[in-house]
């Protein structure tokens, strides 16, 4: 999957959210809380712009070679070559730079529950995405206001469902050429054509994804940054203060539940001895 630049024409340059970024930017914005992932599984992710390089020396490998084989040579390039990068790994890093560069477009805070099975994912997105978009949308609609949050949603489930098929499910790849193709590389080449993954780094990484998303999709500022800080500060607070006080009433209510069975086992138990006592 093609995620954002590395280096060309821009670091972290992106132009959409469709697989992998629109996880990064449903999160940053506070929608998504819930993905369908298997945090073992590798996530096969390569940079825009090294995809580009990669093309574009297989292109002068089969120019030199055209001859060589009466096969056509297959090149997988693919992002697993010493650093593998899983999904847990990658959700982590986009929530610790994430956190750091927050943008003035995010509507809550960070919060994201993963998990590999597919009906706990349903019961979550129930819980976690449902539940609040129709508690919004009809305040909105009360207001006098449109709603919108169910709709967006939708969108945002789709391209989910098509992510998952990639997210809980391992790919072994074989890059014998492309490996072959980069020792063919000449130093200058290799400095104008990267697209070596070897010893990638990807917290680094990573840190330029948030900086693209948040310039190139938000379309916020760095003088923003602070400001933004702040803003997700208070919607932390917020965030913690509903959970733990939905947790309260959770506890209350089993305590109600709890003391409302043992009233009536006491009634029930005190009938019998009296009934006993009577019958005697």
């Amino acid at each position: 999957m093609v995620i954002s630049s590395f280096r060309e024409p821009l670091s972290g340059w992106i132009d959409n959210v469709s697989g992998p970024t629109g996880a990064l930017v449903g999160g940053g914005v506070g929608l998504i809380r819930t993905l369908n992932i298997d945090r073992d599984c590798t996530a096969e992710m390569i940079p825009a712009d090294l995809t580009i390089n990669a093309l574009i020396s297989t292109a002068w490998d089969i120019a030199n070679n055209k001859n060589a084989d009466d096969e056509p040579p297959i090149y997988n390039y693919h992002s697993s070559w010493t650093n593998r990068l899983t999904w847990g790994k990658y959700v982590e890093l986009a929530f610790k730079h994430g956190k750091k560069l927050p943008s003035m477009q995010s509507l809550w805070c960070y919060s994201m529950t993963e998990t590999k099975y597919i009906y706990f994912h349903y019961f979550l997105i129930l819980v976690l995405h449902m539940l609040p978009a129709i508690i919004i949308d009809t305040a909105l609609l009360v207001t006098g206001k449109k709603a919108k949050l169910l709709k967006m949603y939708k969108k945002i489930h789709k391209y989910m469902r098509v992510t998952a098929y990639f997210s809980t499910k391992n790919w072994n790849f074989r890059n014998n050429n492309v490996l072959k193709l980069w020792d063919k590389l000449s130093e200058e080449d290799k400095e104008i054509f990267f697209f070596s993954m070897k010893d990638f780094d990807w917290d680094t990484y990573m840190n330029i994804c948030v900086h693209g998303i948040r310039r190139f999709i938000f379309k916020d500022t760095l003088d923003t940054i602070p400001k933004a800080k702040k803003r997700m500060s208070r919607l932390v607070i917020l965030h913690k203060s509903i959970k733990y006080a939905v947790f309260a009433l959770f506890l209350w209510g089993l305590y109600l539940i709890f003391y409302y069975a043992l009233s009536m086992s006491s009634n029930s138990s005190y009938s019998l001895f009296s009934e006993s006592i009577t019958v005697r």
